[in-house]
């Protein structure tokens, strides 16, 4: 899908599905609110232990962290069950949804499923990065630095590989909603490699449309306008991806 076909689509698709709009607006809506939460949450951690910012690093850091675990914890949660359903609006309208029930409990499985991998695997860049500072801090103190110094850049370059490998597998993992939409049966094994095997090639149309919509929302005031229109279009762009790559698994030929 092209991405002026995808924005005359979903404008017909949201005329049509008027309650759409309002879903995806709203969903919005409660992602400013989530993101105000956590604010909330460091504000009254200053109040109550009257502190500067800066201390919620380094002498507030042991009641900062407990507090910040919690409400991302809540937050996450609330969001993937919201987001899912809007989702599920989206792909029903789309008329690319399987007709079954779907369990919430799964979806919400799913989504911290695929949050638990693009987690595990953002963690080896900090850590990349630490340790190519501390052979540099100890090449600094050595006689012979070059050797350290060669150990740090190869960390680094390694810190780089892995972000572009997280980014590559979470662009794929955008795609797990629509597998389990497709087939609510699919279980948590198969539904990572399902969703990386769909989104196989489609990666840069992906980005390509989350630039030309990104590009577009810049202004403000353009936001309840195109959001709606890009949840629709990207929604109906991974249904089709999922469609397409079940078609050729059925029939090779």
């Amino acid at each position: 899908m092209h991405i002026l076909e995808g924005w005359q689509f979903s404008g017909r698709l949201l005329k049509k599905e008027k309650k759409l709009r309002f879903a995806v607006l709203r969903l919005g809506a409660l992602a400013v609110l989530l993101a105000a939460l956590r604010c909330a949450a460091a504000i009254c951690v200053l109040l109550l232990r009257r502190a500067q910012p800066v201390d919620l690093l380094t002498t507030e850091a042991s009641l900062w962290r407990p507090v910040q675990t919690i409400a991302s914890v809540i937050c996450c949660v609330i969001w993937y069950w919201c987001s899912w359903q809007v989702l599920l609006q989206c792909a029903k309208a789309a008329e690319m949804a399987a007709k079954r029930r779907f369990s919430r409990w799964k979806m919400l499985a799913l989504a911290l499923e695929s949050l638990l991998i693009r987690t595990v695997l953002l963690q080896s860049v900090p850590l990349c990065l630490f340790g190519a500072y501390r052979l540099s801090y100890a090449g600094a103190h050595q006689t012979e630095a070059a050797l350290w110094l060669f150990g740090g850049g190869q960390l680094v370059v390694l810190a780089v590989l892995c972000l572009l490998g997280y980014v590559y597998v979470s662009l794929g993992l955008c795609c797990m909603p629509f597998v389990y939409f497709s087939d609510p049966s699919c279980s948590f094994w198969l539904a990572p490699k399902r969703a990386m095997d769909a989104m196989y090639g489609g990666r840069k149309e992906l980005l390509l449309m989350l630039v030309w919509y990104g590009v577009m929302m810049l202004p403000v005031v353009t936001i309840p306008w195109v959001l709606p229109r890009a949840c629709t279009a990207v929604s109906t762009f991974f249904c089709i991806r999922v469609r397409l790559t079940e078609k050729i698994s059925f029939d090779p030929e």
